[in-house]
């Protein structure tokens, strides 16, 4: 259930942090700032989306997978607020589509972390168990009315 809440918790936290990102944008203005910051923003965001992809898909369980994407979100807030506001707004459709692509490859890979552990709900059987036979419920013996001996 824990496990549950926190991976609805990130994916709803990667969206929101990269909505702007990936949605926004197709706006066009001539500063030269404002475009090259988007550069920069587009150029660390992709990086950072890659590094994080290629070391996730080394990960094997949960809790290295939890504290990577916690780590993730934190780098992608920081990476985020560096930038003035809007300036997500400044990158192309080609940009935010190429992020977009990257998002969906990181958010694959973190699910694969988590996939073990809800891939089955039973628990294995001991080896011993398949040698001892199991026991038959207890039987409650009928009561019977008490007889009065003469």
């Amino acid at each position: 259930m824990i496990i549950k809440e926190s991976i609805n918790r990130l994916v709803l936290l990667s969206f929101i942090l990269s909505v702007g990102t990936v949605l926004g944008g197709c706006n066009s203005q001539s500063d030269n700032r404002e475009n090259s910051d988007a550069r920069h923003l587009y150029r660390e965001l992709r990086e950072t989306i890659r590094l994080y992809t290629d070391s996730m898909k080394q990960l094997h369980d949960s809790v290295s997978t939890d504290e990577l994407s916690e780590r993730y979100e934190k780098r992608i807030a920081d990476i985020s607020f560096k930038y003035p506001a809007g300036t997500d707004n400044l990158l192309t459709e080609g940009e935010n589509n190429e992020l977009y692509r990257l998002m969906k490859g990181y958010i694959k890979a973190r699910d694969k972390g988590y996939r073990p552990l809800s891939s089955s709900d039973t628990i294995p059987s001991d080896s011993i168990a398949h040698r001892v036979p199991a026991k038959k419920p207890h039987q409650i013996p009928s009561e019977k009315p008490n007889q009065i001996s003469e």
